[in-house]
């Protein structure tokens, strides 16, 4: 994929948008549903990459119920000393 197709840059910076791009499929869940129930606008981003992605690790694995991560809150991966991702 070129820059050129990527506009998720160019909403970002749209006043009152609120923008989702999830990293899994357990994130693409639980941000769907937070962002459908979202009263303000919301932009969700599939990136194409997820769809072709083996998920091997315990973090592919969707829940069955309901669930929903909060918009607005970085998830914390690993912390650090000089950096936390």
């Amino acid at each position: 994929m070129y820059h050129s197709q990527s506009v998720e840059s160019y909403f970002a910076h749209c006043p009152g948008l609120k923008i989702v791009i999830p990293r899994g499929p357990k994130q693409a869940k639980g941000l769907l549903l937070a962002a459908i129930r979202d009263p303000d606008p919301v932009l969700f981003f599939e990136p194409k990459v997820l769809y072709r992605h083996i998920f091997e690790n315990a973090d592919g694995d969707v829940p069955m119920g309901d669930y929903e991560l909060p918009l607005g809150q970085a998830e914390t991966i690993r912390e650090g000393t000089d950096i936390t991702l």
